[in-house]
């Protein structure tokens, strides 16, 4: 009497070839979900710096001021809380700020700034002066790198504004 093995599996070439393929579309798609991730979280730190710019405004309207502290602001910032800045010392002559795990926003009562707290892109954002300084631009937002970690030209596609030599700063305008 013969025996008939009905069994039939996957070969080891088959099974390597399977995970050859995975490995490979892994490999191409991770970085670009990284990409997309760090974009929509750029996004929203300029969505918060639009936000912060135009309660700026209402303020600056009503009070003839700029506000300099975030308490005397008609806006609600979910997500993010007071302090969290020792980081960044005096940066931009601070004198307010508030951040969540991610990100910062200061306020000067003159300028306003979203700063990235963490990851690949510290100490890079966006930037507002009410008035042209430094042959940038006056109540217009930019992005700007911190030193040289393309924050503006790479991830968001930004065109060149301003760069001055002596400082760590390059600045850009985005379309959003």
């Amino acid at each position: 009497m013969k025996i008939k093995n009905s069994s039939q599996g996957f070969t080891l070439l088959e099974l390597l070839v399977v995970v050859l393929i995975i490995g490979i579309l892994a490999g191409i798609a991770l970085p670009q979900y990284r990409r997309a991730k760090e974009k929509a979280e750029a996004s929203e730190l300029m969505t918060n710096v639009k936000a912060l710019h135009e309660a700026q405004h209402r303020y600056y309207l009503t009070n003839g001021v700029f506000a300099k502290n975030f308490d005397f602001l008609d806006i609600d910032f979910g997500g993010f809380e007071k302090g969290g800045c020792e980081d960044f010392g005096t940066f931009g002559n601070k004198t307010d700020c508030i951040s969540n795990e991610k990100n910062v926003l200061f306020t000067t009562g003159i300028s306003i700034s979203g700063l990235r707290k963490k990851g690949q892109y510290k100490f890079s954002g966006f930037y507002l002066r009410g008035t042209n300084s430094e042959n940038l631009p006056g109540n217009k937002i930019l992005c700007y790198e911190y030193k040289e970690n393309k924050f503006c030209s790479k991830l968001l596609n930004c065109n060149l504004v301003y760069s001055n030599p002596d400082r760590v700063n390059t600045y850009y305008s985005c379309n959003f």
